[in-house]
């Protein structure tokens, strides 16, 4: 039955890109990446320690699973450049992005595709730093907070009216922490490990993990651009799809898979 189902499903959409697709020369849609890389969602694949130019990671693996019959491509790009391309319609699509009130103006959004837990990040020598806080914005009374350039902590529990001080690299982010200028670090609590993990020389020194109990957990989504003249099916296609692939258990699949493929690294 649920074989049926996604075979009507996905043969219905099919038949909507083919058409939209052959009104634009059958360009194919194009999403974009993070260039510095987002693991385990995506990354460039190594060969030794050499950094290829295929990429890799759970964004690559469900693509291939909804869009399998439709023409797309995969390009890498600063961040920045990637939401800049989404706004001119340059990209149909973004992967691997957080939500915020800009964003929601500007773009139009998936169905959440996976979930990530904010939280922070301190030196294990700080043993008097605390394990768990209600918000982020409870940290500023114990020391100032870091967080690198480009990344979105609208979910975090930090005052509107505050940000944290921005790094431009883990390097940076390693030196800020060690000098004391920066007492924690805000991130999501999955990637840090996968991050260090594709690096020959993690920057990072020991750290211990905290906890933000009143922060959910933090939904991510494919943004599309409101340019896109496949922005309704692509749409339509990716949210249905997604929903067949958690409803069989695929989903998860795809995601313990690419965590397990960063393992080996971290041993």
């Amino acid at each position: 039955m649920f074989k049926l189902l996604y075979t009507l499903v996905f043969c219905s959409f099919a038949t909507l890109f083919s058409t939209t697709a052959n009104a634009q020369n059958e360009s194919p849609l194009v999403f974009c990446v993070e260039s510095t890389e987002f693991p385990p969602f995506n990354y460039f694949v190594r060969d030794g320690k050499q950094k290829t130019e295929t990429l890799a990671g759970y964004d690559i693996e469900v693509l291939k699973h909804v869009f399998e019959d439709i023409p797309y491509e995969v390009i890498a790009l600063p961040w920045r450049r990637c939401l800049m391309s989404l706004t001119t319609g340059a990209v149909d699509a973004v992967m691997s992005a957080s939500m915020n009130d800009q964003r929601r103006r500007d773009y139009i959004s998936s169905a959440p595709y996976y979930y990530l837990t904010p939280g922070y990040f301190f030196l294990k020598q700080n043993t008097d730093a605390p394990r768990e806080v209600a918000a982020a914005e409870e940290l500023w009374q114990y020391g100032a907070l870091c967080g690198l350039g480009g990344h979105n902590y609208a979910n975090f529990g930090l005052a509107a009216d505050k940000d944290v001080m921005r790094m431009a690299s883990y390097e940076q982010l390693a030196e800020t922490l060690k000098m004391g200028r920066c007492r924690f670090y805000l991130d999501r609590l999955e990637l840090v490990a996968p991050k260090m993990a594709l690096m020959d020389t993690p920057p990072l020194p020991a750290l211990e993990k905290g906890l933000i109990n009143g922060a959910a957990a933090e939904p991510f989504y494919v943004l599309i651009s409101r340019k896109s003249p496949n922005s309704e099916n692509l749409k339509l296609l990716f949210d249905e799809r997604i929903a067949l692939l958690r409803a069989s258990g695929k989903l998860a699949q795809i995601l313990e898979q690419a965590n397990k493929q960063l393992e080996p690294a971290t041993r």
